[in-house]
């Protein structure tokens, strides 16, 4: 993500929000020694924050898709991709 290329259809908010996520997730892993430790109001945190990570990469994931289309270019008879 950080090299500009990968999810680059997201935008500021999108990228604040996933990066705030992230940050979230990875302090609540790190606080634990392993994930049966998990409270349940951090586990809780910890799948809403998967959640909207993926949903918000889901969607610059569609938006990157590259879609081909088929035209005759002028003055040939041939379609091209």
């Amino acid at each position: 993500m950080d090299d500009g290329k990968t999810y680059s259809e997201r935008g500021a908010e999108n990228r604040s929000k996933v990066e705030a996520a992230l940050s979230r997730m990875a302090t609540v892993l790190n606080s634990y020694p392993n994930v049966e430790t998990l409270r349940k109001e951090d586990t809780v945190v910890l799948f809403n924050d998967q959640g909207t990570v993926n949903t918000l990469l889901s969607k610059a994931s569609l938006d990157s898709r590259l879609i081909c289309r088929r035209e005759a270019v002028a003055g040939s008879l041939r379609a091209t991709t």
